[in-house]
């Protein structure tokens, strides 16, 4: 069971506003870890890419995601917006079952209608805890995308322990493609069997299996500190795919397995643009004379800033070593530190 909180656009632009969200999200988060849960959707009105640029996107979600990461690690942020074509959150969702918010009576009957259709479960609309202080939600003007947008582009990483510097690559992703985002995701270079997924209008289907025999460590993930604690391929690539199906189920997400720097955004000549983070913006000039030797046309880079949320940085490293820190002491895991680059 999931909970659903939705709030007017005008918290998208107030800055002033997002203290008091990123409190009562932290508040709620630690409600919802006591009681169980480990699952929380928030959806914000208005699509941003109409009033905010990408580097803005980063500074709002970056706070909204740690609020509850440095709280409540336990509990799984979705950040959604309200995107033309889309369906609204309260009516796909399938495991929300509560929400919160400024709905009316008669959405909830309606969303409930649509649901019911679906056969999914009735959502119960809470009254507490109380939302901040609400006000008039903001007009965001109905003018042209402000960001460039490409039909087909990719990102990747590893993927493992997803914290919130993956879960903003992965939006930003969402919110500047317009067809298919395909995910690099890194294996460990043992002997293993490669697949992809494909979700298409939500649907996700086996296309292809690849069987490979690797007689070297990956590049990637050889000298990752913490090995042991890697997750799985395959664990990874479905927390992905999950987290992917709930921002944009209209896009078609591809999981591709990679085991070298360059990846399929050098083989795959139908790509646009690439999506990378400050510190790895650099390799975007060799995948491109790479990509020109196969006679494919270079990719756009799309750099998102250093996600930062406060002194240090998270990254998967500090989340495996979390890990093994609960696993050998059998005690709770200690509290994540703030995010990192969000290709690690």
């Amino acid at each position: 069971m999931a909970l659903l909180v939705r709030v007017g656009a005008a918290f998208v632009d107030g800055a002033a506003r997002r203290p008091e969200l990123r409190r009562f999200l932290a508040d709620l988060a630690r409600r919802q870890a006591e009681q169980g849960r480990s699952k929380l959707y928030l959806e914000l009105g208005g699509d941003p890419r109409n009033s905010i640029s990408a580097d803005e996107l980063c500074t709002l979600l970056d706070p909204l995601y740690m609020a509850p990461f440095s709280t409540a690690p336990s509990v799984d942020l979705v950040v959604l917006f309200e995107v033309a074509g889309v369906s609204p959150a309260a009516e796909r969702l399938e495991d929300v079952t509560e929400a919160l918010g400024d709905y009316t009576s008669s959405e909830i009957a309606a969303i409930n209608a649509v649901r019911t259709s679906r056969q999914f479960t009735p959502l119960t609309l809470l009254t507490s805890p109380v939302l901040p202080a609400r006000s008039i939600p903001l007009e965001l003007p109905a003018t042209s995308c402000r960001w460039p947008l490409y039909g087909r582009l990719c990102l990747g990483g590893t993927f493992d322990h997803i914290h919130p510097g993956h879960k903003i690559l992965l939006t930003l992703g969402a919110l500047t493609a317009t067809r298919v985002v395909q995910v690099g995701i890194s294996v460990r270079g043992s002997a293993c069997e490669f697949f992809i997924l494909v979700a298409s209008q939500g649907v996700w289907t086996s296309t292809a299996r690849h069987h490979h025999r690797h007689h070297h460590p990956d590049a990637l993930l050889a000298k990752k500190q913490f090995a042991e604690a890697l997750q799985p391929w395959e664990e990874r690539a479905r927390i992905v795919e999950r987290f992917a199906k709930a921002l944009r189920p209209d896009l078609t997400w591809m999981m591709v397995p990679i085991t070298a720097t360059e990846g399929s955004s050098v083989t795959c000549a139908e790509l646009e643009a690439i999506i990378v983070s400050a510190e790895t913006s650099g390799a975007v000039e060799g995948i491109n004379a790479a990509r020109q030797k196969r006679g494919h046309g270079p990719l756009a880079a799309v750099v998102i800033p250093l996600v930062m949320g406060g002194s240090s940085k998270v990254s998967s490293t500090d989340l495996r070593r979390l890990d093994l820190i609960g696993r050998r002491s059998g005690a709770p895991a200690p509290a994540a530190p703030a995010p990192a680059d969000p290709s690690r």
